[in-house]
Formats: structure tokens, C-alpha cells, sequence
């Protein structure tokens, strides 16, 4: 479309500069007022495409206008031509506020710079038709003096520049929308990235929740088993095998710990604490000793794992197994809170200098140094405090 009123405007626009034409004179003036009825078509069908306005009737009986009355006119004989041209230009005036009308309208929407450059080149137009037409149907002169040729270049050099406009606007507009594609590509990307890490964490937790559960069904079927059998068979024996027994029990509670840490699948400290807490009891009715059991909040051990919760029951054993074998105590306090592990015993005491260099205390400075623990121990004629603490 641009290219064609190009063209209709560029030949019109040389028909000024010619000395000679190629043609008869009157078939050329005649083809030269086609071409110029022909541009005010165009036009009429930029105008639609730049306000973008749908109005094909419109376009359809403008355009067949267009083309069958300069046919009718040249019935007429080249006497008339400048004349009747006129009037047809004259009804291409009348829908000049129609295109008005589409281009304030077209800035309302927010087009400012367009519309206000159509603006100017409808009215340079305007201008210049009223006058051309002017000389066309009322001729002051014996030349005619026109100044068409100045509409068709202010059109084209404004609708050059619009075109370039707009496509500087779509060139932004698609960078734009790449970058935002990019970015959600990324987003995307990532996200299933995560979903199959998460997806992978899942797959080995599971793994090693099938895992767990084979080794305590071993442990329950194989080791515990003949453990219970062993025991069940020295029930019935002398009470020689006291000692043995007493070993073969030991076992199993320690077969037991195990197998409650490892089943312990969520980690929590107190339950484990809560499973040895029977035994414990037992232990220190055997020795005519009350166990006070005070849990204030679920203990929070840096770095919890299975193997830790167990280098934990140990300490927890090894200490009451010296309460039991040397406090003489009659009272045990067990006191458990989310920061620290305090046993308390009313026993004889014992001299911590001199006792340095015992496996005892050693193996609880040990594992305490191994799980991050302040291990805090003080001794006297009115019983033994060990206390356990975690950040």
C-alpha cells in the first residue's frame, strides 16, 4: 500500500518537472488526475491501517469510486477534465473530517506522537487541496499554479518516519518480550532443577528408609533371636551362670537401643530417651535407689543423626551405671531440657582429681568432646551433679 501511493505520488510529483511528456496531452493530463484521485484513496486506506479501523464497506465503495469515474470522465473529452477532477476531489473532501475524526480518537488511546503528526500532514493536505481544488474548478489564472507534489512528499516523509516509529517500538516491545521469555525459561529451568533434586532427596530417603527397615528386621529375626533363645536356655540352668546371664541381658538392651535409634525415622531425641527410661528404672529399684524423672521441653541436639542419639544413651547409661555401682545413693534426679542433660545423685561422692585418669570418665569426656558438649562434673560428701549442655 505504502509502495503503491509511492508511487501514484511520485509520478504525479513528476509531472511538474517534464518538458516533454510520453503520451498524447490529454491522455497524460488525464492519467496524471487518475493517479492524484488514486492517492486520496490511499490515503483514506493508510489512515484506517494506522488508527487501526476496520471499515471495508467504506473502502470498498470508495475504491470503486476510484476507479470507474475517471473512466466516466474521459467519456467526457479533455475539456472537462479539469473541471470534473475537481469536483471528484471535492467529494474526496468530504470525508476529511471523517479522517479527523479516526486520528483524535487514535491519540486518545494513547498514540500521542502519531496522531499529532497525522494531525499536521491531514491539515497540510486540507490546505493544499482546498486550493489545488480551487484552481481546478474556479481557474484564476491562465496557468494554473498547483502545489500537490508538496502533499505527496509531506505525506511520505511523515509516514516514513511513523513507520520507522513503530518499528523501533515492536524492535523494543520484542526485546522485551525475549528478555521476559528468557527469564521465565530460567525460572522454569530452575524449578525443574529443584523438582528433581527434591525428587532425587526423595528417592534416596526412601532408599534408605527400605534399607533401615531390612537391618532391623535382621537385627529382630537373627542377632535378637538367638540372644532370647541364649537367655531362655540359661533360665533353666544353675545359678552359676548368673554372670553370663547378666551379660547375655545386657546385650539384648543395648541390641534393643539400637534397634529403637534406628527406627527412630523423625529424629526425636525424647522418644529415644523415654524407651531407655524402664530399663533405667529397673536398674535402680535393683539398688534400692528412686529415680526422679523430670522432662521440661524436647531436647534439641546440634546435628541430630541416629548414631549421635546413641553416643548420647550411652553417656546416659555409663553415668548411671556408676551411680549404681558406687554412689550409695538413695536418690537419683534426672532432669532433661531443650539445652542441657543434668544428673543429680544424694550419693557418697567421689574426688574427681582422683579419679582422672578412670575409663569411666574418660570415655564421657570423649564422646562429650565428639558431640560438641560442655561436660560440666562436681563431686562432694553430699552426692555427684554431671551436667551435659548443647547450643
Amino acid at each position: 500500500m505504502l509502495a503503491l501511493g509511492s508511487l501514484c505520488s511520485g509520478i504525479y510529483t513528476s509531472s511538474f518537472f517534464l518538458t516533454e511528456v510520453p503520451v498524447q496531452h490529454s491522455l497524460w493530463l488525464w492519467f496524471i488526475y487518475t493517479l492524484a484521485m488514486g492517492f486520496s484513496y490511499i490515503i483514506l486506506l493508510i489512515i484506517h491501517r494506522f488508527v487501526r479501523v476496520e471499515h471495508p464497506l467504506l473502502e470498498r465503495w470508495a475504491g470503486a469510486y476510484t476507479l470507474i469515474i475517471p473512466f466516466l470522465i474521459a467519456w467526457t473529452g479533455p475539456a472537462y477534465y479539469l473541471k470534473l477532477f475537481g469536483y471528484m476531489g471535492a467529494s474526496y473532501a468530504l470525508i476529511s473530517p471523517y479522517l479527523f475524526y479516526l486520528v483524535i480518537r487514535h491519540r486518545n488511546t494513547g498514540h500521542r506522537i502519531e496522531s499529532l503528526l497525522l494531525l499536521l500532514v491531514l491539515s497540510v493536505l486540507a490546505g493544499i487541496g482546498v486550493h489545488d481544488l480551487d484552481q481546478m474548478i474556479f481557474p484564476h489564472r491562465h496557468l494554473p499554479n498547483y502545489y500537490a507534489y508538496w502533499a505527496a512528499s509531506s505525506m511520505g516523509l511523515v509516514i516514513t518516519f511513523l513507520v520507522i516509529l513503530r518499528f523501533d517500538r515492536t524492535l523494543n516491545r520484542y526485546i522485551l518480550l525475549n528478555s521476559n521469555l528468557n527469564q521465565q525459561i530460567e525460572e522454569k529451568s530452575q524449578a525443574l532443577a529443584s523438582s528433581y533434586e527434591e525428587r532425587h532427596t526423595l528417592l534416596t530417603h526412601n532408599a534408605l528408609l527400605d534399607e533401615r527397615e531390612r537391618i532391623l528386621r535382621d537385627l529382630h529375626d537373627g542377632l535378637g533371636g538367638y540372644l532370647i533363645s541364649a537367655l531362655a536356655l540359661i533360665d533353666r540352668m544353675p545359678q552359676t551362670t548368673h554372670a553370663l546371664q547378666k551379660t547375655l541381658r545386657t546385650a539384648l538392651d543395648d541390641l534393643r537401643l539400637m534397634v529403637d535409634s534406628i527406627d527412630d525415622k523423625n529424629g526425636d531425641l525424647s522418644l529415644l530417651i523415654a524407651s531407655v527410661r524402664e530399663r533405667l528404672d529397673l536398674a535402680m529399684d535393683a539398688c534400692n535407689i528412686t529415680l526422679h524423672w523430670q522432662v521440661t521441653a524436647p531436647p534439641q541436639l546440634p546435628n541430630p543423626s541416629p548414631s549421635r542419639h546413641v553416643q548420647l544413651i550411652r553417656m546416659i547409661q555409663e553415668i548411671f551405671n556408676n551411680v549404681a555401682k558406687h554412689s550409695q545413693a538413695h536418690h537419683v534426679n534426672f532432669i532433661l531440657t531443650d539445652s542441657f542433660l543434668e544428673i543429680r545423685d544424694d550419693g557418697i561422692g567421689f574426688d574427681p582429681q582422683s579419679l582422672k585418669t578412670g575409663r569411666g570418665l574418660t570415655n564421657l569426656r570423649r564422646r562429650a568432646a565428639e558431640l560438641g558438649l560442655i561436660l560440666t562434673l562436681r563431686s562432694g560428701n553430699h552426692g555427684t551433679l554431671i551436667r551435659l549442655e548443647w547450643v
